[in-house]
């Protein structure tokens, strides 16, 4: 095969053969894409890795399931395409699961919840490094599917999947504080408490960092890749959601400091929210001043979030409310 593999996984390789060769027949009628070459370069890179880990530890009839099981998860990966479409499939084979406790004693809910995590990520767009990273980290820590789990819906969040926000910090709170500092970040000086009371009351709270974004964009021209054909204008819908809105649709939009989505609005426009006068916000009876825009023409304050746009912008400004 070219690359040097280990004697317990040569050994296994020898044994479980025509095993192997069958499963590949099979996947290869029902997937015509899925190439031998392509194959043999999942074990010798990805397979290997994890199956050596296996047999180290324990060279019995269930870790040698366990390999074949993911084999043929991998084969079916790559005769969907996935694994070429999402290179965080091999990182997690190579440096996350022979680290993982619970992929010895619950390998297909094991898989389920970390092949899903990371296909969900991906197809978002979110932050696979910080997935990755988060995966390795905590894997040596992770011994029972429910702190999976839990794992997995914070470090998605975190990752840019914004609607699993209020999920992932409840289970935060229910985890052992050890493994809620690694997922959070939570830095040495500070308490978990306050970081997870602080994340409970703001949007724009960094877990990390232990501080607030002060200001994060989004939108910018489709042309180059934006969300807006056109400069947006933004409204507020029943006093709680931000709505945008070009000449192609209108949006509801929502955002944290790990990220935003855009939903597609279909009910009617509300009015867009013009200022009486450039960068000044009216809001009963006061008026605030929007020092890091004084050119806006348009702002929303809604209760998690301050939106701006400023003139031929394609970009919506997001700031945490002034009060």
């Amino acid at each position: 095969m070219g690359t040097t593999l280990s004697p317990v996984f040569q050994a296994w390789l020898t044994t479980n053969r025509d095993y192997l060769n069958m499963q590949f027949e099979m996947l290869k009628n029902q997937y015509p894409a899925l190439e031998q070459k392509a194959v043999f370069s999942y074990i010798q890179q990805s397979l290997q890795t994890v199956a050596t880990a296996l047999l180290e530890e324990n060279d019995e009839t269930e870790s040698h399931q366990s390999i074949k099981t993911l084999y043929i998860t991998g084969l079916n990966l790559m005769g969907r395409g996935l694994w070429a479409k999402f290179p965080i499939l091999l990182h997690i084979w190579q440096e996350v699961f022979p680290k993982l406790p619970l992929l010895r004693t619950n390998l297909h809910r094991t898989l389920q919840i970390v092949v899903n995590t990371a296909y969900n990520v991906s197809q978002s767009n979110g932050s696979t490094r910080l997935l990755l990273a988060g995966l390795r980290k905590t894997a040596p820590h992770i011994d029972q599917p429910h702190k999976l789990e839990a794992a997995a819906l914070i470090l998605a969040w975190r990752s840019g999947l914004i609607f699993y926000r209020t999920s992932a910090i409840k289970a935060a709170e229910q985890l052992p504080e050890s493994l809620a500092r690694i997922l959070l970040e939570v830095p040495e000086a500070h308490t978990l408490s306050f970081i997870l009371e602080n994340l409970q009351e703001s949007v724009w709270f960094r877990s990390e960092t232990g501080q607030h974004d002060e200001h994060s964009q989004i939108g910018g021209f489709q042309g180059f890749g934006g969300s807006f054909l056109n400069p947006p204008e933004i409204a507020l819908l029943d006093q709680q959601t931000l709505l945008a809105k070009d000449t192609t649709g209108i949006w509801e939009i929502h955002a944290d400091c790990y990220g935003h989505a855009m939903v597609h609005y279909n009910g009617m426009w509300p009015g867009t929210e013009k200022l009486a006068e450039p960068g000044i916000l009216s809001v009963k009876n006061k008026r605030i001043r929007i020092r890091s825009f004084p050119q806006a023409e348009t702002a929303v304050l809604t209760p998690t979030t301050w939106a701006v746009t400023v003139p031929n912008s394609h970009y919506i400004h997001l700031m945490r409310p002034p009060f």
